[in-house]
């Protein structure tokens, strides 16, 4: 890996701050130039105050993910799992995407065949259940999702494909009101 970021959003810390890795063998300058110059933080890539507080959050927020991380992997992963067994016993309908594959515990891909995602969503969003037809770095757009073209997925599969992310504080009542909606169709 050469870089990598990192929002402290996504593990329940502070908005707009985040980090950057950048692999030692790697010139900083040779992979990024300043958006806005006139001050030299950060090796001059950024000008302004840094956000202290923010920081300090975002560092609060990775040693609380890193103490429970093995306790939240089991649960998403069981809520997963049970999730799934839930969405098999709807209708043979269903395809779970990558199924046998390894995965990340706190996420479903799954098509509904002959069902929009689109008018899912609508129907789902009524209801008060909240899913995604992609991945949320591309939810305002109507392409088919790269990633399961990408998994040779045909693009009318990705039009009927949801996906569903767990969070910290899902349960799992929440995923049998999603199960009985998705039922409905």
């Amino acid at each position: 890996m050469d870089l990598l970021t990192v929002s402290a959003q996504k593990i329940y810390g502070p908005k707009g701050v985040g980090t950057l890795y950048v692999k030692r063998s790697k010139s900083i300058s040779d992979i990024l130039s300043p958006i806005i110059t006139g001050g030299g933080q950060e090796y001059g890539l950024r000008s302004g105050t840094e956000n202290i507080s923010g920081v300090v959050g975002f560092a609060r927020a990775v040693s609380l993910v890193a103490k429970s991380r093995e306790a939240t992997v089991e649960r998403l992963t069981k809520l997963r799992l049970e999730f799934e067994t839930g969405l098999k016993s709807l209708s043979r309908q269903v395809v779970i995407h990558s199924e046998k594959a390894p995965r990340l515990p706190h996420i479903v891909s799954f098509r509904l065949s002959g069902v929009s995602n689109e008018k899912a969503l609508i129907k789902l969003d009524q209801n008060g259940v909240r899913l995604a037809t992609g991945p949320a770095c591309a939810s305002r757009s109507h392409n088919p999702s790269h990633v399961l073209l990408a998994m040779s997925l045909t693009e009318r599969a990705t039009k009927e494909s949801l996906r569903v992310s767990f969070g910290r504080d899902t349960t799992s009542k929440e995923l049998e009101v999603t199960l009985k909606q998705i039922k409905s169709f």
